[in-house]
């Protein structure tokens, strides 16, 4: 996940670019599984450590959003 993040954010996006990102497909269906197996009790200290790198990137990616949000705000 670090790595398609690292890659967008390399990738100079626009504001509204930056707003719109989602993760790929594949990237998503795999946290969902993790979310599940999660709920279920079924991970493994690896996959917690992978699910737990998908929140605290899902938190960094919300706030890199708010400040585009807010700098286009500012330029309306």
């Amino acid at each position: 996940m670090i790595r398609v993040i690292s890659e967008f954010l390399g990738s100079a996006p626009t504001l509204d670019e930056i707003i719109a990102f989602k993760l790929p497909e594949v990237e998503e269906e795999r946290a969902l599984e993790l979310l599940a197996r999660s709920r279920n009790g079924e991970l493994s200290p690896e996959d917690r450590a992978e699910l737990d790198e998908f929140t605290r990137m899902g938190h960094f990616m919300n706030r890199v959003k708010l400040q585009a949000r807010i700098k286009l705000a500012g330029q309306a």
